[in-house]
C-alpha cells in the first residue's frame, strides 16, 4: 500500500467514524435551549480543529441537559423535572428545577411559557 493510499484509507475511516457523531451533535444543538446557569467554557481545538474527545464530551453534556417534554395538566403530588411543560388554568409553564408537587403550586420551580388569553383568578396565577 502506498502512503497516499494509506492516507486515503485513514481519512475514509475517520469520516465514517465522525459522521454519526457530528449528526448527533447537530441534532442536540438544534434543540431549543432552556435557561439555566452558564457552564464552563470548553477547551479550544488545535489549529481550529476539534478533537474527537471534545466532540464526545459536548455530545454527552447535551444529552444530559433537559429538553422540553409534555407534562400534561399540573397535578398535586406529581414529580416534575426541568423541561417538563405543564398546563395550569390554561397557562403553560416550564419546570426549571426538580419539583415534587405538594399542596399549592410552587411558582419558584416553574417559568411562564405561554399565558392563557384570559387572566386567571389572582390566587391561581402560576404554579
Amino acid at each position: 500500500m502506498t502512503p497516499d493510499e494509506y492516507v486515503a484509507l485513514v481519512e475514509h475511516a475517520l469520516k465514517g467514524a465522525l459522521g454519526p457523531l457530528h449528526a448527533r451533535l447537530a441534532a442536540l444543538e438544534a434543540r431549543p435551549p432552556i435557561e439555566g446557569p452558564a457552564g464552563p467554557a470548553g477547551p479550544p481545538g488545535a489549529d481550529g480543529t476539534v478533537e474527537l474527545s471534545t466532540l464526545e464530551a459536548r455530545v454527552a453534556t447535551l444529552e444530559t441537559e433537559p429538553r422540553l417534554r409534555n407534562g400534561g395538566t399540573w397535578r398535586h403530588g406529581a414529580a416534575y423535572r426541568p423541561g417538563d411543560v405543564v398546563q395550569f388554568k390554561g397557562t403553560r409553564w416550564v419546570c426549571t428545577q426538580a419539583h415534587a408537587a405538594a399542596g399549592a403550586p410552587d411558582h419558584t420551580c416553574f417559568q411562564l411559557w405561554a399565558k392563557a388569553k384570559a387572566d386567571p383568578p389572582k390566587e391561581d396565577v402560576c404554579p
